[in-house]
């Protein structure tokens, strides 16, 4: 959320938020307009007893916008040029340490099971962790031997070959979805030193709507067929296991609001669009790129993944022990996430949640440091890699993304002074779309130029980023 300079913070109580008209198919985007009309729906008061939120522009560095309390809105930029390995940069043998960590701030670690024991204090909990980090660890109740599982097979599949793993190749899917080679995405203007196998909620394309953008995001998954179908079977293991805690979550949320636990139920009914990351950082080997064995610059053989918030819901990762996520808190320094064991998720929120509430839960930026461990591997020759798998939680493709009323007795205790600091990841150019699917497919459309102009060439991104059809 933002607010325009110009405006009082002491008025910021007064003001009230409407979500623009929206015609049938129309696909413009979310403008949140301030009146003081007492007509109007009323998002949220600050108790006078807490300090009020200052104006400040809040920006992130992702696709989504942040559409202020005034009518502003700040747009993210058109996506920079991917970059490719390199396969004639010479390297020193110097080994270059990741960016260090460089905050204090503690991050919150909760359990599930107290969330069936005593709702009270877990939602308690988790309000606190959304509306001041944005990010925790949760304990969970998966079967530890299914994550293992999950693991191994995610290890044995990127150790294939490379022509092995490119039979499934993420080019080849109109709807997103497939093997992404070293090098093939980039976050923050680099390129990200990690392969990955996008899987989401599968079903068939079932719409000759050429509006329907959000029905392009429909498909079938790409899976490997050497290895019996146990990569497959893991996945949709762990799928429906990782859905029901992202359910159970997502009710505590609106608890932790003062709401009901079904306030936010009616974007994720019917059909839930869950979205998952096979993900393998590493440094590049002679069998990458032709031969490319180094990357093109120090900064980017020191970084996994950009800094960036997440476009979605809600996120619940599992990494490795390797270590190198990192979160910046406080607009400027950043945070190790540290390994707590496979019975443990790191859990983050994504910007739609912090949309829905008015910007009291916070959509964090993070990013993947190349732990130093890799890095020494990689000057020996040893190829090791950084493995997690990021589990998306997402409304389901048709919901619209609405702001919620709060009540009053919601406390703000949050420092804004932090978020201004964010400005850093403003982007230009980018409108969220009030349907979830369109905004989902934008994003993509974006981020993977080369799949979106092979499989969907009757439409175009303007200049500001949105989608249209192609004339003639």
């Amino acid at each position: 959320v933002t607010s325009k300079s110009n405006v009082p913070a002491t008025t910021m109580s007064s003001r009230r938020i409407i979500i623009a008209h929206h015609r049938p198919g129309d696909v413009t985007s979310i403008h949140r307009k301030a009146r003081a009309s007492p007509a109007a729906p009323r998002i949220r008061t600050f108790s006078s007893r807490r300090q009020q939120p200052p104006a400040v522009a809040i920006a992130r560095s992702s696709s989504l916008s942040r559409c202020a309390r005034t009518g502003s809105c700040l747009r993210a930029a058109p996506r920079f040029a991917a970059r490719t390995l390199s396969s004639t940069t010479a390297r020193t043998n110097t080994v270059l340490p990741p960016p260090p960590a460089s905050s204090s701030c503690v991050i919150p670690q909760l359990d599930i099971r107290q969330w069936y024991a005593d709702p009270a204090a877990f939602s308690e909990s988790l309000r606190r962790a959304c509306h001041l980090t944005g990010f925790f660890t949760l304990k969970h109740d998966i079967p530890l031997n299914l994550v293992d599982d999950l693991f191994h097979e995610s290890d044995a599949f990127f150790s294939l070959p490379l022509e092995q793993k490119l039979k499934i190749s993420y080019d080849d899917s109109p709807a997103f979805r497939g093997y992404m080679a070293l090098g093939t995405e980039n976050t923050d203007g680099a390129v990200d030193c990690r392969e990955q196998l996008e899987i989401a909620s599968e079903k068939a394309h079932d719409s000759d709507d050429p509006e329907s953008y959000e029905g392009r995001l429909r498909g079938l998954n790409q899976w490997p067929d050497d290895n019996d179908g146990r990569l497959k079977d893991g996945v949709t293991s762990f799928v429906e296991h990782a859905s029901r805690v992202s359910h159970e979550l997502t009710k505590a949320l609106g608890t932790a609001l003062d709401l009901t636990s079904d306030a936010f139920l009616p974007l994720f009914a019917g059909d839930p669009f869950w979205q998952l990351k096979l993900s393998s950082v590493r440094l590049p080997s002679r069998g990458d790129d032709g031969g490319a064995s180094v990357l093109e610059d120090d900064r980017m053989s020191r970084m996994g993944v950009g800094a960036h918030t997440d476009t979605g819901f809600l996120t619940l990762l599992l990494q490795d022990e390797s270590g190198g996520l990192q979160v910046c808190t406080d607009g400027e320094n950043w945070t190790d996430v540290p390994f707590r064991g496979n019975g443990t998720f790191v859990c983050n929120i994504g910007e739609v949640a912090e949309i829905a509430t008015g910007g009291y839960f916070r959509a964090t930026p993070h990013r993947v440091v190349i732990p130093l461990s890799l890095l020494r591997s990689g000057a020996s020759g040893v190829v090791t890699r950084r493995l997690s798998v990021p589990f998306f939680y997402n409304p389901r493709l048709e919901a619209r993304v609405e702001v919620l009323e709060l009540p009053d007795t919601l406390v703000w205790d949050r420092d804004e002074t932090a978020m201004m600091k964010e400005r850093r990841w403003k982007r230009q150019g980018n409108e969220m779309l009030r349907v979830y699917g369109r905004n989902a497919f934008k994003s993509l459309a974006r981020s993977h130029p080369r799949v979106f102009e092979r499989w969907h060439g009757d439409l175009m991104l303007d200049e500001g980023g949105q989608l249209k059809k192609r004339e003639g």
